[in-house]
C-alpha cells in the first residue's frame, strides 16, 4: 500500500487502484458468498462510507470512529453476523 495512502481502500504502487481495486474486492465478497461464507468488514476508516457500501452492501460492514469502541461494538456485529 502506498504510504500516502491512509484509508482502508484497496489500493497499492501499481495499476491497482482505484476503481481496479474496489472491484477486485467486490468480486471477491461475491464469490465467498456464492460459496457460503458471509463477509464482513469492521473498520475505522472515516471515508469508508464512500466505497464500503459497494464492496458489502449496507448489511455487510460496520465502521467505528475509534478502535477503542470495539469491545463494545462485538456483541452487538457478532448478533447481527449470527442472527440473533
Amino acid at each position: 500500500m502506498r504510504q500516502e495512502a491512509r484509508t482502508g481502500k484497496p489500493d497499492d504502487d501499481d495499476v491497482y487502484e482505484g476503481r481496479y481495486g474496489l472491484d477486485d474486492v467486490r468480486q471477491a465478497v461475491i464469490e465467498a458468498r456464492r460459496v457460503g461464507v458471509r463477509p464482513f468488514c469492521v473498520t475505522i476508516d472515516r471515508s469508508a462510507a464512500s466505497y464500503l457500501p459497494y464492496l458489502f452492501g449496507p448489511p455487510g460492514y460496520t465502521v467505528l470512529r475509534d478502535v477503542q469502541q470495539l469491545p463494545q461494538r462485538l456483541p452487538a456485529i457478532y448478533r447481527r453476523l449470527v442472527g440473533v
